[in-house]
């Protein structure tokens, strides 16, 4: 995803999440990655829900420039 395709992505779900935390767990680094362990909290389809992820980025001059997140997606999805 590009990044305007991101910002565009991550601005409506953050307004579809109005109430949402993320709290930074842990973090670790190997050379030009760091990997941030984290935990959210939210409000989804009207049930309080708690999940954990991972964001790794590779950086390059100070800058991020690459992003993987890995959580599961299960947890925002409604009742079947």
């Amino acid at each position: 995803m590009s990044g305007a395709a991101y910002a565009d992505w991550m601005g409506n779900l953050l307004a579809g999440l109005p109430d949402l935390v993320v709290t930074p767990v842990d973090y670790a680094g190997s050379g030009d990655l760091i990997y941030i362990f984290w935990r959210a909290s939210a409000t989804i389809n009207g049930a309080h829900r708690k999940y954990y992820g991972v964001d790794r980025f590779r950086v390059e001059n100070g800058m991020a420039v690459e992003e993987h997140v890995i959580f599961d997606s299960a947890t925002l999805q409604g009742p079947a």
